[in-house]
């Protein structure tokens, strides 16, 4: 899907591959990530409509959007990341890409991508306790994507 659409909307994942988790663990934790993001998206779409009388009640697009900047005030740039999630969520022209990075790498993904859901795990199997395992990215435009994303690999 990604090759058909010129600009996809991608949520990348990121994975902390020098911890040497198993295919197991890592599968888990990117679970984790995206569970991460969708619980604050959809916190932020419950919290807008409950502030208009209508809990879970999904609106259109343009009447959404209204809304959401009239009662939250939110920046351009809030907005833009608020529409670009939604579009991701309920269109074909999104897509999950799950990327390799170093210690180094992660560093520089949390820093040039400053809307990011990190899964820290308990320690129970494979890392120690508050290790930061996965990364996950508020969806963007495939072309916006961040320096160090361009460089990363995907996870093999």
């Amino acid at each position: 899907m990604v090759d058909r659409v010129p600009d996809p909307i991608v949520l990348y994942l990121v994975v902390r591959t020098e911890l040497n988790m198993g295919a197991g663990k890592i599968a888990a934790q990117c679970s984790h990530a995206v569970q991460y993001f969708l619980d604050a998206f959809n916190q932020q779409l419950s919290g807008e409509c409950t502030a208009c009388g209508s809990k879970g009640a999904w609106f259109p697009k343009q009447r959404f959007f209204s809304i959401l900047t009239e009662k939250t005030k939110l920046s351009e740039e809030e907005w833009e990341r608020q529409r670009i999630a939604t579009i991701w969520k309920e269109s074909p022209e999104h897509t999950k890409i799950v990327l390799a990075a170093n210690d180094k790498q992660f560093t520089t993904v949390k820093k040039e991508n400053p809307v990011h859901f990190p899964v820290i795990d308990l320690g129970f199997t494979q890392v120690a306790p508050n290790t930061e395992t996965v990364l996950a990215l508020w969806p963007m435009r495939k072309s916006q994507r961040s320096p160090v994303l361009t460089k990363l690999r995907p996870l093999a």
